[in-house]
């Protein structure tokens, strides 16, 4: 015998607890956003908060906000303002600090330049990948081909060539035969 046969009051918060669990990932699929959820959402936005911190501050499941962001026009709307006041927010910021002469900007810049860089694409170009099939074809520049008659004035050509250039480098001295 266990404790919920037991005990009927467990038995019963066990089955409701149950009940509440197979709602819930319905509960945060069927999300609507209310009047106030906007707010938050531009509010937050405004502070700096991405799709993903507002679904958990918003306590709902990030593909459902983002599910969201795409049906609801007041929802994305409200997104896009909050992060152009944060973004405008953080250009005004470091014109301000420039323009100030700032002598704390060696500790703030730093952290500056990442919000810049992260918040409103700004610094650094992003690397991008392309991919394409290269063909390259070289041709060697051979001498054409010598005729059968005429292979020994073409060695003796050679070898004369070969020990110019073999002279010319260094690699032999010049010798009287």
């Amino acid at each position: 015998m266990n404790a919920a046969s037991r005990r009927p009051e467990i038995k019963a918060a066990y089955d409701a607890g149950l009940e509440d669990c197979k709602r819930y990932i319905e509960k945060l699929a069927a999300w609507q956003p209310t009047v106030s959820d906007i707010q938050q959402v531009e509010s937050l936005a405004a502070q700096g908060y991405g799709p993903v911190e507002l679904a958990g501050a918003l306590k709902v499941s990030r593909a459902t906000f983002m599910r969201r962001l795409e049906d609801t026009p007041q929802l994305r709307q409200a997104l896009e303002v909050g992060q152009g006041r944060y973004r405008t927010e953080l250009i005004e910021l470091s014109e301000q600090m420039l323009r100030d002469h700032d002598p704390d900007l060696r500790f703030i810049g730093p952290l500056l330049t990442f919000k810049l860089k992260a918040y409103c694409q700004l610094g650094e170009s992003k690397p991008v990948l392309v991919e394409a099939k290269i063909e390259h074809t070289h041709r060697l520049k051979a001498p054409p081909p010598v005729a059968i008659e005429h292979i020994a004035e073409f060695a003796k050509s050679e070898m004369l060539r070969a020990k110019k250039l073999a002279i010319e480098s260094g690699i032999v001295s010049e010798s009287p035969c």
